[in-house]
């Protein structure tokens, strides 16, 4: 059988690494810059530009992906769509991993389907890593990843697993934040909506919450407590419950803003005046809360930073980077006050 071979003057075509090691930037910026990331300095981007152009370099992705053997695409997978922080997470993952030249292919956990067959895609080689925003503490599918070498990111959660990479915001300052304002508002008769307890958010987020209140002489009540999905129903239901203590609470600091949105809800329907009557906070910063007619008071996260960070976490290990246990970036929060909250009603 006849067999050709490769000359041995033959170069290799010019790799980004190259690249960046001519401009004197790191390798993903390298990407970012060529991508027209509006993050990168005019001055950077001409010195990438310039030594793309002195070495012939293209960054082609069909030819990339028949070099490197990849599909180019990673797998996101996303807990309830119909949360609107999860469509503005993805944005943010998109432009992240976009500039970076990556296509993103999202799966619903829990679907149908099941989680099992989409990891299943991955080992078939038709993505090339995972982001996963809604795992639980107990994430079940550790193991296989782990085994399979598998590059995966855990965003918006963190995971008691130090095999993996984990991206997250300050949880628990937040929560404590939250629970120095209402003090600090003069509140004492406190309530929770938390979020399911089988998630690092709500464990870490109640933490903090509670934490600051026993610091400052504000105990929760138990029977002030409620928790559950991160959905309106959760809130609805529980401010309800709640709003038929004897006495109700002037105050309720929420898991997310989804549940703060269903808590305000409940409240509005039952004649209340927000925040003359009840304050709300809740957690995230989605775009709905601060419409005029809500003014949601929350914290914020910095969804932006937490996007890139997962993506460079991500490709860093997908280009060889880094290849040692798992890193944890955590990103600092903020307290957005609006019209939602007060002092308590004389």
């Amino acid at each position: 059988m006849a067999t050709t071979k490769r000359s041995s003057g033959a170069q290799r075509p010019p790799t980004s690494h190259d690249v960046a090691e001519l401009a004197g930037v790191a390798q993903s910026t390298v990407s970012r810059a060529l991508n027209g990331d509006p993050n990168i300095s005019e001055k950077t981007r001409a010195r990438v530009v310039d030594a793309a152009q002195r070495l012939n370099y293209s960054p082609n992705v069909m030819a990339r992906s028949l070099i490197t053997r990849r599909a180019n695409r990673i797998g996101v997978f996303l807990s309830d769509i119909t949360n609107p922080f999860y469509p503005r997470l993805v944005e943010c993952l998109e432009r992240e991993f976009g500039a970076l030249g990556y296509d993103l292919i999202l799966f619903s956990e829990g679907s149908a389907r099941g989680d099992q067959d989409h990891i299943d895609h991955f080992l078939g080689s038709t993505i090339d890593g995972l982001v996963f925003t809604s795992a639980k503490l107990d994430f079940p599918l550790g193991d296989r990843l782990a085994a399979a070498r598998a590059p995966t990111v855990f965003l918006n959660r963190h995971i008691d697993d130090d095999r993996f990479d984990r991206v997250v915001s300050e949880n628990v300052a937040g929560g404590r934040l939250a629970g120095e304002l209402l003090v600090e508002l003069g509140h004492r008769r406190i309530a929770q909506i938390s979020g399911p307890p089988q998630t690092s958010t709500a464990r870490d987020r109640d933490a903090g919450f509670q934490a600051a209140l026993e610091e400052l002489g504000a105990t929760l009540d138990p029977a002030h407590y409620r928790h559950g999905p991160y959905t309106h129903e959760t809130g609805f239901e529980g401010c309800r419950s709640l709003l038929a203590e004897d006495p109700p609470p002037t105050a309720i600091f929420c898991g997310n803003d989804v549940i703060a949105l269903g808590a305000w809800d409940a409240a509005v329907s039952a004649g209340l005046e927000i925040p003359g009557d009840l304050t709300v906070v809740g957690f995230d910063d989605m775009e709905v809360g601060s419409w005029s007619a809500i003014g949601l008071t929350t914290i914020r996260q910095p969804l932006d930073q937490m996007a890139r960070g997962s993506a460079e976490l991500l490709v860093g290990r997908l280009n060889g980077d880094y290849d040692g246990p798992g890193r944890v970036l955590e990103f600092p929060v903020e307290m957005v006050r609006r019209r939602t909250a007060g002092p308590p009603p004389r």
